[in-house]
């Protein structure tokens, strides 16, 4: 109980006791209806006075209760505010939890990525000059030096595509040897692209560049042709979005006009 309430009680419980006091004392000291008659016309102000005292009890109890209500209402706006704060640590602790998850699953992915690409191998016992090679030397050697056309004496796919043209790609001989390998870093920028647990698109290209920055040279390259292909088109639109070749080496395209193959975006973030 309030204090407000316990002088509420306290005053109405003056007021009542006043009264029977009052009334005690008419009735030991004159004990004849007459006279206590007569006491009542003469001191008829004193039961205006009683009256007055009951109302003014009454208006004290009302503005003892207004002042309670308004306690009770900043109490309540206070309950408010405190819960709009909870709700808001809750968000921010929900976002951060989300965050979590959401790159416990990133990083393993671009861990499966490199023990994929640390795996690739590549040997070539063919032709007049066999190689083998591990890693992303095989990006670099089917780039630039493998050969690819005995006739004409064309080694690496950037010159292949030079002159056989961009759909040769596929006919390539052991591209295949790349297929986990795109497959899989597809599926990276696509779970970036799409992930629930990411709030904004710049944090999507946040993630998207740590990916791009684990890419070589002669990986970029390649990627530049293996997405140009008609099945790998979802591919093509996510390293537009993300500007994926941002720091290719444009002068070891097939051709710098290849460029134009391309979105603006896959070169440069708006």
């Amino acid at each position: 109980m309030d204090k407000y309430s316990v002088w509420s009680i306290l005053l109405v419980l003056f007021v009542f006791l006043l009264f029977f006091a009052s009334l005690g004392f008419v009735c030991t000291h004159w004990p004849c209806w007459t006279i206590r008659g007569t006491f009542g016309d003469s001191f008829g102000a004193l039961n205006a006075l009683f009256s007055g005292l009951a109302f003014a009890g009454l208006i004290v109890t009302l503005i003892m209760q207004k002042d309670e209500l308004s306690m009770q209402r900043e109490e309540l706006d206070e309950a408010k505010q405190e819960l709009r704060q909870q709700s808001i640590e809750f968000k921010k602790q929900n976002k951060t939890l989300n965050l979590q998850r959401f790159e416990n699953t990133f990083f393993n992915m671009l861990n499966l990525q490199e023990t994929i690409t640390r795996n690739l191998h590549y040997d070539c016992p063919d032709g007049g000059d066999p190689f083998e090679c591990d890693g992303r030397m095989v990006f670099n050697k089917f780039y630039t030096y493998k050969m690819l056309d005995f006739e004409e004496n064309i080694r690496g796919i950037g010159l292949y595509l030079q002159r056989k043209g961009l759909h040769q790609y596929s006919r390539v001989p052991d591209i295949e040897v790349f297929d986990h390998y795109f497959r899989h870093l597809y599926r990276i920028f696509k779970f970036v692209n799409e992930s629930p647990l990411i709030e904004t698109e710049e944090e999507r290209y946040d993630y998207a560049c740590i990916v791009r920055s684990q890419l070589s040279e002669y990986e970029l390259l390649m990627l530049f042709y293996n997405s140009l292909q008609e099945e790998n088109v979802k591919f093509k639109t996510l390293i537009e979005k993300f500007a994926v070749f941002n720091n290719i080496r444009r002068e070891k395209l097939a051709s710098r006009d290849n460029v134009q193959l391309y979105d603006e975006g896959a070169f440069c973030h708006d």
